[in-house]
């Protein structure tokens, strides 16, 4: 029997890891990178800890919301506290226990970032994150200039379903982008045009750490 970490079975799940990681992170600094003005964000989703983690951060960033339904996430996400640059003891961050629709849809908060990282489309529960409700409320929250970023991931969803998400998120955001890998899809909103200003990431890039 192959044993986890040895033979392919270990090589499957060290690649299928790094994959997973690099988009975590991506839903964390890109929006930043994009974002207007990102200094108060608003993370739907804590679970690892490491997109909150890569929002956190920056030094543009001064304040983070995070929306986590279930509060025994938080101790475990501890346990990740090396890949999520210690997350939970930012003096930044700020950990609600509610439903991310719920708070997105009843706040008065607004942020130059909203990212969301739900669980799979397909997961009972998690089809109130993939709608036009769900994305009307968040373009409500964004501030001028500001960005929301989702991820979908493909892996048990047929080509129907996959459109049918991303029409609903294209209703909401007409001028939105698609970001793609093997496996996973960040869906990129703003209000208003989105301008992808490469001098102006390079000059965050440079002052970040």
């Amino acid at each position: 029997m192959l044993k986890i970490g040895t033979g392919l079975f270990g090589q499957l799940r060290t690649r299928a890891i790094v994959t997973d990681m690099i988009v975590q992170r991506l839903l964390g600094h890109l929006p930043v990178l994009l974002s207007d003005d990102p200094s108060i964000c608003l993370v739907v989703g804590l679970g690892a800890g490491i997109t909150a983690g890569a929002v956190a951060v920056h030094e543009s960033v001064r304040e983070v919301d995070v929306i986590e339904l279930e509060r025994r996430v938080a101790p475990a996400t501890r346990l990740f506290a090396e890949a999520n640059a210690n997350v939970l003891d930012s003096a930044k961050v700020r950990l609600v226990i509610d439903d991310g629709r719920h708070w997105v849809a009843t706040t008065d908060h607004t942020y130059g970032v909203i990212t969301s990282d739900p669980v799979a489309p397909f997961l009972a529960g998690a089809a109130a994150l993939y709608t036009v409700e769900y994305y009307e409320d968040c373009l409500s929250r964004l501030s001028d200039g500001g960005v929301f970023v989702q991820w979908m991931g493909m892996a048990g969803m047929d080509e129907p379903g996959v459109r049918s998400l991303l029409a609903a998120f294209a209703e909401v955001f007409p001028e939105g982008s698609i970001w793609i890998t093997r496996q996973d899809v960040v869906m990129v909103g703003t209000r208003g045009p989105e301008r992808v200003d490469l001098e102006s990431i390079r000059a965050r890039l440079a002052s970040d750490p």
